[in-house]
């Protein structure tokens, strides 16, 4: 089960946590970035479990338009059923 999710410098996002219950209640304002969260979940995913590559995944448009970082850090927290806690960062 997801724990926690960070992510910073993805579109509108930037130093984002998220703690994650059994059941969640994303709310807010059009643009406020809720499906922003899906989709770096998404990315991730073919990141990690399909062997994308960076650079098409993670495009540089994808960056936060006010910033000028060119990292981006995202980070996912997950929790097994015998309660042991996985980290993975990029």
């Amino acid at each position: 089960m997801f724990k926690r999710i960070y992510i910073n410098n993805y579109k509108c996002l930037v130093n984002f946590d998220c703690q994650i219950d059994n059941i969640n209640l994303f709310l807010g304002k059009n643009g406020s970035g809720k499906s922003t969260v899906f989709e770096v979940l998404t990315a991730m995913q073919q990141f990690v479990c399909h062997g994308g590559k960076t650079e098409a995944v993670f495009k540089t448009e994808s960056r936060t338009r006010w910033q000028k970082l060119n990292c981006q850090d995202f980070e996912l927290e997950i929790e097994n059923e015998e309660g042991v806690c996985y980290k993975y960062q990029e």
